[in-house]
């Protein structure tokens, strides 16, 4: 154990942290940082990439010219690689670039980046990080204070710290992030880490779990703050379950025959939209303006495509609602509607009652009444 100084946003020293020599004191992996950099990276890539290839341009369905006597190569199709116009050879197609790392592997590189900080006394401890409203101009006094203006700087702050975000997030060479968004990415990428520490340091347990959900590494830090593991997440209430293709047309079949019931029902409702949420909002508005009686509608419900996928594969479909007023006073009646009409259909559907969380359709159900 080493001790390591905690300032206030003045840059005084207030105390100090007892830091595990097993977490900052070991001797750097870089090649292992290195790997565990590059997949998240690739993870993080969308993948969206797309080119047509030969058969799918326009274009093409006879020879362009006789064979021979014209003097000229031999051409086949316009849509061919080396025509005006034609197929792209051998160009990029949409795929996952996510990649795998084992689970020694993240927690050593996490280790060895935090070891590297302290090492070049690039970690700076701040007791409390507290605005009473956003305000750039403390946030740059504050970094004035502890002597790391105008280097690159990356602010750990508690998720709902929502003031300190705000504060901090218009500053040059500043990048500000929840312990929830924090990656090895993101620790390495700038010259030095201000964290603000809570009275338990809960947050740094709760960094590390939702960095890559990881037991070990959460006991790991447990040992250094102090502070107990927090409670794990309660089961799903169905098991993972991948359906097949005849299965989940007839899945797919049903939530169309529910969603064309709540479009009786006063309800704007589109399966399988776009791929965003709001892409998705603005197709429902798109939608409610081409109907004949439009004041008999009073919310809206979609998916979007990734959550479909989603479904497909894990077995519970979310759906987001929300209403086509700006006053959203009956956004509890909507919700309910919404989940009365699935449970008609056979699906198991369920809201927390907090507006902000999505109607979860568990889909196992359903597919058990399909095989009986």
């Amino acid at each position: 154990m080493s001790k390591y100084e905690i300032k206030n946003v003045e840059g005084k020293k207030v105390g100090d942290a007892e830091l595990s020599s097993d977490v900052y004191g070991i001797e750097p992996n870089i090649p292992v940082v290195h790997q565990v950099v590059v997949c998240q990276d690739a993870s993080a890539r969308q993948g969206t990439h797309s080119t047509k290839n030969r058969h799918e341009v326009s274009g093409g369905g006879v020879k362009p010219y006789r064979q021979k006597g014209t003097g000229r190569a031999r051409q086949g199709s316009i849509r061919a690689g080396q025509w005006t116009g034609g197929g792209v050879i051998f160009g990029p197609t949409p795929r996952s670039h996510a990649r795998r790392i084992n689970n020694k592997m993240v927690k050593l590189a996490m280790r060895s980046v935090l070891s590297g900080k302290v090492a070049d006394s690039e970690l700076v401890l701040v007791d409390s990080l507290e605005f009473a409203q956003p305000s750039t101009k403390q946030a740059k006094a504050a970094l004035q204070n502890l002597g790391i203006e105008g280097k690159r700087v990356t602010v750990i702050v508690p998720d709902d710290d929502v003031n300190t975000y705000l504060s901090f997030r218009n500053l040059p060479k500043v990048s500000v992030f929840g312990v929830s968004e924090v990656t090895t990415r993101f620790l390495i990428d700038n010259g030095a880490d201000l964290a603000t520490l809570e009275s338990d340091g809960r947050h740094v347990v709760d960094c590390i779990d939702n960095l890559q959900e990881q037991k070990a590494v959460q006991n790991l830090l447990s040992k250094l703050t102090g502070h107990p593991l927090p409670e794990p997440p309660p089961p799903p209430k169905y098991p993972e379950q991948r359906t097949d293709t005849a299965t989940w047309r007839k899945t797919t079949a049903a939530i169309k025959k529910t969603f064309a019931q709540l479009e009786r029902a006063g309800i704007i409702a589109i399966p399988n939209a776009s791929y965003t949420v709001g892409e998705c909002i603005a197709e429902c508005f798109d939608k409610l303006e081409r109907q004949p009686d439009r004041s008999r509608f009073t919310g809206y419900c979609f998916y979007t495509e990734p959550n479909k996928n989603r479904a497909r594969e894990f077995g519970c479909l979310y759906l987001n609602y929300g209403m086509i007023a700006e006053d959203e006073s009956g956004i509890a009646e909507l919700a309910d509607n919404i989940v009365s009409l699935l449970q008609q259909q056979g699906f198991d559907a369920e809201w927390s009652g907090n507006p902000d969380d999505c109607i979860n359709v568990w889909l196992q159900p359903f597919y058990a009444a399909l095989k009986d």
